[in-house]
């Protein structure tokens, strides 16, 4: 039953600024910055304009995409062969 009241709806979803969760916007700043110090200004506002498009695009596909790769990465143990295989090999 509390799941239908909308203010719990609004209150237990992730903050939003500008279309997407806060998490999607440190990661369009943090790849602009990175461009902004190779590249310069020009190119960093064109690299902002191109994550931050795509980060949407991705976002409407896939709303829990973070979240999911942080759950799958903290949980997925490592495998004791990694060096034999140059990485994580899962043999079914």
């Amino acid at each position: 039953m509390p799941r239908r009241n909308t203010v719990f709806r609004g209150l237990s979803r992730p903050a939003e600024w500008g279309g997407l969760p806060v998490i999607y916007l440190l990661v369009i700043l943090g790849m602009t910055m990175l461009s902004f110090f190779m590249f310069g200004i020009a190119p960093a506002i064109i690299a902002g304009f191109v994550f931050y498009t795509g980060l949407r695009l991705f976002y409407e596909w896939e709303p829990a995409f973070f979240r999911v790769l942080s759950v799958t990465l903290s949980k997925t143990p490592r495998t004791k062969n990694r060096q034999h295989h140059g990485g994580d090999y899962y043999n079914a």
